[in-house]
């Protein structure tokens, strides 16, 4: 299941997978995140102009077929499997969208030896963390 926030969110259910979400403008897919006041669903915020959509995962090795989006309001989508998905634009989930929150890229090249390198954030001095869990680098 996929929920879509037109003012900028998409939300996913995918069944325990990490899923993506795949700007046809763009041609790459961004992780989404996980709603944690809802259980199998994800989320990600997308521009407001952005009307087509198609949902990815295991590491794009299944997806769905474009998924057109009825301009900018909240929507969600279920899927079921990579050849049946529907929208819709009926709340699927309870409680309120998890709030917007700006993030930025941040790089690291590492040693031929590590394997899938994490990134531990906080802030400091107040010592807020960034992740409920360490974050594996899955590109």
């Amino acid at each position: 299941m996929y929920r879509c926030r037109r003012t900028g969110k998409i939300h996913v259910s995918g069944h325990g997978m990490m899923m993506e979400i795949m700007h046809l403008m763009r041609g790459t897919g961004e992780e989404m995140d996980a709603d944690s006041a809802n259980e199998g669903w994800y989320y990600i915020w997308v521009p407001t102009w952005v009307n087509h959509v198609i949902v990815n995962a295991n590491d794009g090795n299944v997806q769905t077929a474009e998924q057109v989006l009825d301009g900018e309001k909240d929507c969600w989508i279920t899927v079921t499997d990579a050849d049946n998905a529907e929208v819709t634009y009926d709340k699927q989930t309870t409680g309120e969208t998890p709030e917007y929150v700006e993030k930025f890229a941040i790089h690291a090249k590492v040693d031929a030896g590590w394997e899938n390198p994490c990134l531990w954030a906080w802030s400091a001095p107040d010592g807020t963390n960034a992740f409920e869990a360490w974050y594996r680098a899955w590109k």
